[in-house]
């Protein structure tokens, strides 16, 4: 019974310092290469808007951008002038995306059907590590590669991470848990 305890102790300090170590590395973005396509892991609007400016740098060869998840109505609904948002003609609606693991396969499949190799896939600072494990687990063993790229709000000119940001520091401190499940694979019961 005491080792029972002892071992419970130890994974529960384990975890908590793990937790704290997370929360200050949730940030793995990359530098941007030139993809096949660009993927937008839903949420909010700035993630978007640094898929445009992606776009708008030619990091897309096929001048698409998948949002996942976003319906054919949503994206015929969009203002046609927004400085913050995709042309819907660029666009490829991925409707069916519950959360970042349906975000994963749904964008996958996509990419499969037309033949794309490589993607990067544009989510928050906060959420790029719980993304990158995600669609490293949802490739398997297919011949697919991903670039992580952080977007930021805009507030100005500079990186406004999740560390200087009140609300995203909400979000953050949820992404650890959410990490933690993934990690045990339980990809349908965390995010509902």
């Amino acid at each position: 019974m005491k080792l029972i305890k002892a071992s419970f102790i130890a994974f529960l300090i384990t975890m908590i310092i793990s937790s704290f170590i997370l929360f200050f590395t949730l940030d793995i973005g990359e530098s941007p290469e030139k993809s096949d396509v660009i993927i937008v892991a839903g949420g909010q609007l700035y993630r978007e808007a640094k898929a445009k400016e992606l776009l708008e740098q030619g990091y897309s060869t096929s001048n698409k951008v998948i949002v996942s998840p976003i319906t054919q109505n949503q994206k015929n609904a969009r203002p046609p002038v927004n400085d913050d948002i995709v042309n819907p003609d660029n666009i490829i609606a991925e409707p069916v995306a519950t959360s970042t693991w349906t975000n994963a396969t749904e964008s996958i499949k996509i990419m499969e059907q037309h033949g794309w190799k490589t993607a990067i896939v544009v989510t928050s600072d906060f959420h790029t590590r719980r993304t990158k494990m995600t669609f490293e687990r949802a490739k398997r063993n297919k011949d697919l590669k991903f670039i992580y790229i952080s977007a930021y709000p805009k507030q100005s000119d500079y990186k406004n991470s999740y560390l200087t940001n009140k609300n995203n520091r909400k979000w953050a401190l949820r992404e650890i848990y959410k990490y933690w499940g993934y990690w045990f694979g339980l990809y349908y019961y965390v995010d509902i």
